[in-house]
């Protein structure tokens, strides 16, 4: 098949199988076909992407042969009484994770993610207890697609050691706490633009980052004010800004070398 696919009220059967043509399409799936061995998708050739939405309490293991893309949400308080797992265990080759967050009071982790490379990310968590935790290679680049954060999520990063944390969206990103136990380095802010080449602007703050192997921090200011309240990176010897707009690191607290 090459065009996009919609098969979100159809009723595929047990292990269902799906191969797309050479063109980049979008796959759009039923939740529970997101599930274990309930469907399998081959994107073909180009760059693919699949779609499912208002993930609940569970575990879903979506199985993915060339498709480059995930664009998933979870769903609210409604559907949330526990935990979302995503786990692609079987989906190898996707490299970029879209992940809306719908304000739900639930944990929500990225495992078995070892070649995504990069999250888009947006909307918030409904408070500072609830943490999202990315699995990644050690190379990871988070965006912003839409507003996020709003200072009540804690991003966990337990694979990388090179960290990025930048503006993909014109909106403010917020952090209540950011932990990167592998990371050696991170930088803090970037210079996408849109398409029509205009950089994106917005503000970045965390309220307390947590890095014990940081040894370089890199901090872009061109695009809006940059804020760490507590930086705790016992390790860090360096520490770069660039940009015109205001930066502060460690006003509340700071454990460095530095």
């Amino acid at each position: 098949l090459a065009s996009d696919l919609v098969i979100t009220g159809l009723d595929t059967g047990s292990a269902a199988a799906i191969t797309m043509g050479d063109t980049s399409n979008k796959i759009t799936i039923a939740l529970a076909d997101a599930a274990r061995d309930a469907v399998d998708i081959d994107g073909g050739g180009g760059t693919d992407t699949v779609v499912f939405t208002e993930m609940a309490t569970g575990t879903y293991r979506p199985g993915l042969t060339n498709v480059e893309k995930l664009d998933v949400d979870t769903g609210d308080n409604s559907v949330q009484s526990a935990a979302i797992t995503l786990h692609l265990g079987d989906a190898a080759s996707v490299t970029t994770v879209e992940l809306d967050l719908d304000g739900g009071d639930e944990d929500v982790t990225v495992a078995g993610a070892s070649n995504v490379t990069s999250y888009l990310l947006g909307g918030a968590a409904a408070a500072t207890s609830d943490v999202v935790t990315l699995g990644s290679s050690s190379t990871l680049t988070i965006t912003n697609e839409a507003a996020l954060g709003a200072t009540d999520l804690n991003l966990v990063t337990p694979d990388a050691t090179t960290l990025t944390i930048k503006q993909g969206h014109g909106s403010a990103t917020d952090f209540h706490t950011i932990t990167a136990a592998k990371a050696t380095t991170m930088n803090l802010g970037g210079t996408d633009a849109d398409t029509a080449g205009t950089q994106y602007a917005g503000g970045l703050e965390a309220t307390t980052v947590d890095a014990g192997e940081l040894v370089t921090l890199n901090i872009d200011s061109n695009q809006g004010a940059r804020t760490i309240n507590t930086l705790t990176a016992a390790k860090l010897t360096t520490l770069n800004i660039v940009g015109d707009n205001a930066v502060s690191v460690g006003a509340n607290g700071a454990t460095t070398t530095l």
